[in-house]
């Protein structure tokens, strides 16, 4: 294959084992990692967007003024999306007109909806130090005019929604998240806002989107080539590891350290860019294939 793999793994995120540096080396050694991760990351503008491209849900909170006086106005729960050109980088959201959502918006139209990367089933995003993108922005209902259109996109990307919806369509309510705020948030909790305008002027990355199926198939069948990975590559023991990002300049692994039991991030480089996804599943498969022993 013409896309090996560089003999190491980058950390992202170091042990608590290994600062032990002074304040003034470890920040000259946190620049010269960043500078060297800038040749094999995708930018932070960018990262955002193959993350939202790469994912068909996330996390949507709305405002409840009836619960503002508990304290407690905020109300959140997983919400599939769609993606279309006809509303560029703005997810489209299927609404139950009787869930707590339907109402708060009629109130607050503003909302946000948190995008993680996919996790194993056991591991839940949030209980992970896990890059993620935080969205904030008004949300509009669509018309009866677009509703074909909609239908259409749910149904290629959620199958069989279709057919729920057209047997309660009276229940449901589409609507754009017009994106007004963009954050993303690192996996060492420092959070990096990105312009609306850089947003979605970054361009496409050719294999997140198409991410979702290599991520579940790696961590399927090679959750212990990854662990030896973090070891061979990022000398670090670990107790479990899993894929978490795929792109066209590497992929990303999370591991637990067995000694901190803290989790840590690794970023696998490919040797140079690449756009074929095909090329990808095979290279990271005979490689993973290599460290399955």
């Amino acid at each position: 294959s013409p896309y090996n793999m560089y003999g190491r793994l980058l950390r992202l995120r170091t042990p608590a084992r290994l600062q032990r540096y002074s304040t003034e080396v470890a920040a000259q050694q946190e620049e010269n990692t960043d500078e060297e991760l800038a040749k094999y990351c995708l930018p932070v503008a960018e990262k955002a967007k193959a993350l939202l491209f790469s994912r068909i849900s996330g996390t949507f909170t709305s405002v409840a003024m009836s619960r503002a006086e508990s304290g407690q106005p905020l109300y959140g729960s997983i919400m599939p999306y769609v993606l279309h050109e006809r509303w560029y980088c703005h997810p489209i959201l299927a609404v139950r007109k009787e869930e707590q959502h339907a109402e708060n918006i009629k109130d607050v139209p503003k909302t946000s909806l948190v995008v993680y990367p996919l996790t194993p089933k056991h591991i839940a995003p949030k209980n992970v130090p896990i890059p993620r993108v935080n969205f904030t922005g008004n949300v509009e209902l669509i018309g009866e005019d677009d509703l074909e259109l909609v239908l259409s996109t749910y149904d290629r990307v959620h199958p069989g929604s279709r057919a729920i919806f057209s047997r309660d369509m009276d229940r449901f309510a589409f609507y754009e998240f017009q994106i007004g705020d963009v954050y993303y948030m690192k996996s060492n909790a420092k959070m990096e806002p990105i312009s609306v305008e850089d947003f979605k002027q970054q361009k496409e990355d050719p294999i997140a989107p198409f991410s979702r199926r290599i991520i579940e198939s790696a961590n399927a069948d090679y959750g212990l080539a990854l662990t030896n990975m973090c070891k061979e590559y990022g000398n670090i023991d670990t107790s479990e590891a899993f894929l978490f990002g795929v792109d066209r300049l590497g992929f990303d692994i999370m591991g637990k350290d067995i000694e901190t039991e803290e989790w840590v991030e690794f970023r696998m480089p490919w040797e140079r860019s690449v756009t074929d996804v095909e090329d990808v599943k095979a290279t990271l498969k005979q490689t993973l294939q290599g460290f399955n022993k």
